[in-house]
């Protein structure tokens, strides 16, 4: 495969990108007005409720100081790669993900 071609088949993937995002999008909007997932010819849009999130140190001037103490923890890390570097060990073992590619629409700020 020449440049040429290569560049043909990005911008063919470019504009089918596009469609495929607005298609996307309006499906998402329908499925959150259903507010249940819905499945056809093996597509399945799955909707799911934002997951409660709370917000306890909201009473944090509240609560007396010895119950928060009381309930505090501290939590030792150890910095590994600093440990290594003040001993000079440059041997370090390691795993090596697989390479990827990603293609991605770059869009121009207005």
């Amino acid at each position: 495969m020449d440049a040429k071609e290569l560049e043909r088949m990005m911008a063919v993937w470019k504009r089918q990108k596009e469609q495929l995002d607005l298609l996307e999008t309006t499906i998402t909007a329908e499925i959150l007005k259903r507010e249940k997932s819905f499945e056809v010819e093996g597509v399945k849009a799955a909707f799911r409720k934002g997951a409660r999130k709370f917000d306890y140190a909201f009473i944090s001037d509240k609560a007396e100081p010895a119950l928060v103490e009381k309930h505090t923890k501290v939590v030792e890390k150890t910095d590994w790669a600093k440990v290594c570097k003040e001993l000079k060990i440059t041997d370090i073992p390691f795993t090596q993900a697989d390479p990827t590619v990603s293609l991605k629409l770059i869009t121009k700020e207005k």
